[in-house]
């Protein structure tokens, strides 16, 4: 049991998620509208999906190869977005994360996130950052 649940009875509940034909028309209606909810930019909602796909997957759940090959190109696409601000760094440094999870070499990604904080948010990235980190050379 894994926070309360039943094994058999959490792969059942994600075998039905992940074959939507086995829902209700009604619950096929709200999967549809996820899906078009991860094509619109709406990063955070792509980040929180993607990692509990990936949580699923490294927990032995049979996560379609599909859909975690879509959650892991998304999480390319954010990790090559311009940053525009803290919190635009913040979620690609997330997407950036999930891309190492899940097996991917992030090296360039995370070189071109620490230039690019270094270059535009030098000081906002000193206040934002706890202390332990802040002092390091390297603030961002």
């Amino acid at each position: 049991m894994d926070f309360g649940y039943d094994k058999a009875e959490a792969v059942k509940a994600l075998d039905t998620a992940f074959h939507p034909a086995a829902l209700a028309p009604a619950q096929q209606r709200w999967l549809r509208l996820l899906g078009f909810l991860l094509r619109r930019p709406l990063r955070f909602l792509s980040l929180y999906v993607t990692h509990f796909l990936t949580e699923a997957a490294e927990a032995g759940y049979a996560v379609p190869a599909s859909l975690l090959d879509g959650a892991r190109n998304r999480m390319k696409q954010m990790a090559r977005l311009e940053v525009n601000s803290i919190p635009d760094a913040r979620m690609q440094a997330e997407a950036i994360y999930l891309l190492t999870r899940n097996g991917e070499v992030t090296t360039n990604y995370v070189l071109n996130l620490r230039d690019t904080l270094a270059k535009r948010f030098k000081d906002q990235c000193s206040r934002t950052l706890p202390p332990s980190i802040s002092r390091r050379p390297m603030s961002c």
